[in-house]
Order: C-alpha cells, then sequence, then structure tokens
C-alpha cells in the first residue's frame, strides 16, 4: 500500500477528472488541458499525489509561453 509522503499513512487511489488552466490573464484564451488520471489520496491529511500523461504534459509545455517555457526546461 502507497503511503503519503506527508503524514505516512495509508493513500487511497480514486480516479479523476481534472482541468488545468493555464496561469494568468492570457491563460483565459487558452485552451485548458482535461486529464484524467488515478490520483493517491491520504484520507488523513488530505495529500494528492498524482502523475499526468506523457500526452498531456507535451500540451502543456506546448501551452506555456516562451519565458515560461525556458523555465520548466531550466527546472527554475
Amino acid at each position: 500500500m502507497p503511503k503519503c509522503i506527508s503524514c505516512r499513512s495509508v493513500q487511497t487511489k480514486f480516479t479523476a477528472e481534472i482541468l488545468i488552466h493555464f496561469p494568468g490573464r492570457a491563460g483565459l484564451n487558452k485552451q485548458p488541458v482535461w486529464a484524467h488520471p488515478m490520483v493517491m489520496i491520504c484520507l488523513k491529511c488530505g495529500y494528492v499525489d498524482f502523475e499526468l500523461a506523457e500526452e498531456k504534459i507535451e500540451q502543456l509545455k506546448n501551452g506555456l509561453y516562451p519565458a515560461q517555457s525556458r523555465e520548466v526546461e531550466s527546472g527554475g
């Protein structure tokens, strides 16, 4: 059983729908990215952990503004 990295309690697996919006006012004009990951939720402290599919990560990278895209690549 996966353990919560916050409080070390057992996490529970759920399905989810997540709509990721791009930041800032300009992000209002961009198409949001739908994701349907399996999420691990700690029912004790509320910590949530999930992974996005590579396709969704690429959609987010491609939707970023040039300055933000450089931050992602450099880890900043």
